[in-house]
């Protein structure tokens, strides 16, 4: 602390009204450069806002503008200092260049923060899966993507891995289809199990029957009858869709006199021996 002390004593002892001051001069421009860049900020923050651009690129152009501006109100003071611009840029040149050695993953993530602005292969938003995770775009940064969970966890995602990674962009179209198999005996009525699922998917509101509804005796295994029911709703009712037919069928294979296949167990002699 007392070394601190004594070399700032120093420099106001020994340097001259000029130098003392430029540098009251710099911290100055300094300063007010930082309430002057806040300003420019919140003016194309609000500009991006009016206009018809994704919410992706706008806090990806707000970051990137607020480094920049940054960046260059630094290297102005430093000039003003004294500094010599050559000197300046060669420093800058050898900094960048060991910066980039040291952060070859975040410039990767740069990297992909544009290609993911440029392709859109999702937007802020959209339910996407990238790997084992699965959630809704709520920001696209510079260098990551934050998504949230349906149960409402956070997940940070670098662009770079994004961007090299194979994506699942669920919500890309207005309709999701919905599958879910159910098993019955051998003996029950094909004809009849068809007509009946399908009179339960087609009376429900959210299913769409203009992309079609199909059931279908899609296996016959484990001495039961596999069915599948297909059919498609819009992407926002996806789910409480799904868990309606569920339990719609349930109900209507019940008032029908039929049963769901119980669960076999094949033993084979010898097995235990």
């Amino acid at each position: 602390m007392e070394d601190i002390v004594k070399t700032v004593m120093d420099f106001f002892t020994k340097a001259t009204a000029d130098s003392v001051l430029n540098l009251i001069g710099t911290l100055a421009m300094f300063f007010v450069g930082l309430f002057v860049i806040r300003w420019v900020l919140r003016l194309l923050r609000a500009a991006l806002d009016k206009s018809k651009l994704d919410k992706g690129i706008v806090t990806f152009v707000n970051s990137f503008a607020s480094i920049g501006l940054k960046l260059m109100l630094t290297v102005m003071a430093a000039i003003r200092l004294g500094v010599p611009s050559t000197s300046f840029v060669t420093l800058m040149g050898s900094a960048g260049l060991a910066i980039g050695l040291a952060l070859q993953g975040s410039l990767s993530n740069l990297a992909g923060g544009f290609m993911i602005l440029l392709y859109h292969p999702f937007r802020v938003g959209h339910f996407i899966q990238a790997g084992t995770d699965v959630g809704m775009v709520k920001e696209i940064g510079i260098f990551y993507t934050t998504l949230e969970t349906p149960d409402r966890r956070t997940i940070v995602l670098p662009n770079g891995t994004l961007s090299n990674g194979v994506i699942t962009n669920i919500s890309q179209s207005p309709f999701r289809r919905i599958d879910f198999s159910f098993s019955l005996p051998l003996d029950a009525d094909i004809d009849q199990v068809k007509a009946l699922i399908y009179d339960v998917a087609r009376a429900h509101p959210k299913v769409s029957e203009e992309t079609g509804i199909e059931v279908r005796l899609n296996d016959v295994s484990g001495g039961t009858l596999v069915f599948t029911l297909r059919a498609f709703t819009r992407q926002e009712d996806w789910w409480t869709t799904r868990l309606d037919l569920t339990e719609n069928v349930a109900k209507a294979i019940k008032n029908a006199g039929l049963r769901f296949a119980a669960p076999q167990m094949e033993l084979r002699q010898g097995m235990f021996e």
